[in-house]
């Protein structure tokens, strides 16, 4: 838990290509190389892009009364440069012929991007008890086996009235289609991703979305490029390197926020539903709402690289043969990366400082590796 400790709240979110990032990993070498692990070093890797991080950030609404907001800025966003103080417009569309009603008037404009959702009271516990069985199917690595026995251990708790309701995706932005997906989606996701054309097109000034989550839990990640970001004279722009063409393909999702090349990017935000949802009801009752954002961030292109933590148990007669444990080191910035995945990381550096105190020696040589860019894939 120590460990787990200094890299969630000592060194907090460990966004890839961050300052946290490497601070965190600098730690964790130092500790290793406490612990006696043999060829501990960072192992560059990339290029992967250019690094973020966030240095202050403000949102409140400020008319009719004052009330701090709950939002994060997404990852990689730009700085606003100064406090954007505007009437917000919902942008509410339903098809290409309602969104169209909006074409001239979103320059430089607060912009609400996300249909309210609905909030339940939750009577339901969040987690529940797997069975044994179930547990014993995990640990075997016999999915269906565990499918069979997860499907027991759910069927017995609503019996009980004791099942938790699973997590809504209504409120979650249509991911990108795929060659199974239906008419349906990839027609949602074809109006979302010209929504975002048309706010990159018109310039807007700040975009809010609702948050996944409640009770002012906020799920953030990296900022939104349409796949096809237009050029201030209004044709397509190419995508970063290594990237697809935007039209090349439906399924492109266009360039990456962090890739050194990226067009410029909107300044985004994400808020608390409850939160966003008060907003978009005021508006509906013509009541006055301002609001007033301010976003301080800096892009870190020293360095495109990024890394992986290494270091090795070295092992006897086998030596050659390598175990592998490790974990994803990165994490999104919004929170301090507990669960995503400080606490796999926890695990795997809690092993291999157990067998060094006991002084094991393998015949195998024991690898440990933390990884890096897991959360941009």
């Amino acid at each position: 838990m120590e460990t787990i400790s200094y890299l969630t709240d000592v060194y907090g979110p460990r966004l890839t290509g961050s300052p946290q990032i490497r601070k965190a990993a600098e730690w964790t070498q130092s500790r290793l190389k406490d612990w006696g692990l043999a060829d501990v070093h960072l192992e560059p890797w990339g290029p992967f892009g250019r690094g973020w991080s966030l240095e202050g950030f403000t949102a409140n609404l400020v008319e009719p009364d004052f009330a701090p907001l709950i939002a994060y800025p997404k990852a990689w966003v730009p700085s606003t440069p100064q406090p954007i103080r505007g009437a917000p417009i919902y942008l509410e569309a339903a098809n290409e012929k309602e969104l169209d009603q909006y074409r001239g008037k979103l320059h430089r404009a607060i912009v609400l991007l996300g249909t309210p959702r609905e909030l339940k009271a939750a009577f339901e516990p969040l987690a529940w008890r797997q069975s044994d069985s179930a547990l014993l199917a995990l640990s075997n690595g016999d999915s269906a086996a565990y499918r069979a026995a997860r499907g027991a251990s759910l069927a017995a708790a609503a019996s009980a009235g004791n099942l938790p309701q699973p997590p809504s995706t209504s409120d979650r932005p249509p991911p990108p289609p795929t060659f199974n997906s239906t008419p349906e989606q990839r027609a949602a996701f074809q109006l979302q991703n010209r929504k975002w054309q048309l706010l990159y097109e018109e310039g807007a000034a700040v975009v809010i979305e609702p948050g996944r989550g409640d009770g002012g839990t906020v799920f953030v990640s990296s900022a939104t490029l349409p796949s096809r970001s237009p050029t201030p004279d209004g044709q397509s722009r190419p995508a970063a390197s290594g990237q697809p063409p935007a039209e090349a393909s439906p399924f492109s999702r266009g360039p990456r926020p962090w890739a050194s090349d990226a067009p410029p990017i909107v300044p985004q935000v994400v808020m608390a539903v409850e939160h966003y949802n008060r907003i978009v009801r005021m508006l509906k009752k013509e009541a006055p709402v301002t609001l007033e954002i301010d976003i301080a961030s800096r892009y870190h292109t020293d360095d495109p690289m990024s890394f992986n933590v290494i270091a090795e148990i070295p092992g006897g007669d086998l030596k050659d043969e390598i175990v592998m444990l490790g974990a994803h080191f990165d994490s999104w910035h919004a929170g301090t990366g507990a669960t995503d995945n400080a606490v796999g990381c926890g695990v795997a550096l809690e092993a291999v400082r157990i067998l060094r105190a006991i002084g094991v020696q393998p015949r195998r040589t024991i690898r440990l590796a933390l990884w890096t860019g897991e959360e941009q894939g």
